[in-house]
């Protein structure tokens, strides 16, 4: 029984010295890519820092690799990239395919970094860019601009922005383990998950409203702003089919 358990140990040892010695080789590559979980052990061990971890796996592989989640999260698939030339591809030699129009040229995005610019102010620029898509969404999708980005300042974010982002978080998790998982932590209304119900309930009452608004502005005006939620509405009117809130929000 020593003997097996010396033996056990001994190998248990030489399997922990190869593993820290693959780790070790393998710096400045992608994370390795095991069977079944994929990358997630290294973004798992290195969650309290996972932004700057992610900089420097970018960096580290000269500026694109590909990562890939566990085998049952087969979405979890992505090709990331900071390779300068890739931008400028994308922002200059091809920018007609990629287009951003006059909301980023002259209302939004470049108005207020120009301003931060001309009064040399600090801005988290992660931040910025976080406002920036947030007031897209809701221009497209509800025909509404919250003003999160504006020229002037950086307004305190609102509930229904925070909620926002809490809950791409939050589905961003999802996509990172089993759902065998997430649907049980829902269950038992648990960590993220816990997060994600604050987030829809706060989505819900700020979309129900929108909706209310907007069939009221429809009936008045006659007509359409050209946004998403406009185009859900005249589409029932059509054919002829009341535009129940409850039907739209289902439809969200």
């Amino acid at each position: 029984m020593e003997f097996l358990m010396t033996a056990m140990a001994a190998v248990g040892a030489a399997a922990a010295s190869i593993i820290a010695w693959h780790f070790i080789c393998r710096k400045g590559r992608a994370p390795l890519n095991w069977p079944v979980v994929g990358m997630m052990p290294a973004l798992l061990w290195n969650i309290d820092n996972i932004y700057d971890y992610a900089s420097k796996l970018v960096v580290d592989n000269g500026g694109t690799f590909k990562f890939r989640g566990p085998w049952m999260t087969r979405d979890l698939f992505e090709l990331v990239t900071s390779n300068p030339a890739n931008l400028e591809y994308i922002l200059k030699k091809d920018f007609p395919n990629f287009p951003s129009g006059p909301y980023l040229k002259d209302e939004k995005l470049l108005p207020a970094l120009q301003l931060a610019k001309e009064n040399r102010t600090e801005i988290d620029l992660q931040d910025v860019l976080l406002r920036f898509n947030f007031d897209n969404i809701c221009m497209s999708v509800l025909g509404r601009d919250p003003g999160c980005l504006c020229d002037e300042n950086l307004p305190a974010e609102d509930s229904f922005a925070r909620a926002f982002d809490e809950a791409i978080e939050s589905c961003t998790y999802r996509l990172m383990v089993p759902s065998l998982i997430w649907k049980f932590m829902r269950f038992l209304n648990v960590g993220f998950e816990k997060k994600l119900g604050k987030a829809l309930a706060i989505i819900g009452e700020f979309t129900a409203e929108m909706v209310e608004d907007r069939i009221k502005e429809i009936e008045a005006e006659g007509g359409s702003k050209g946004d998403i939620l406009s185009h859900f509405i005249e589409m029932e009117a059509d054919e002829g089919r009341s535009s129940s809130l409850k039907l739209l929000q289902n439809n969200k």
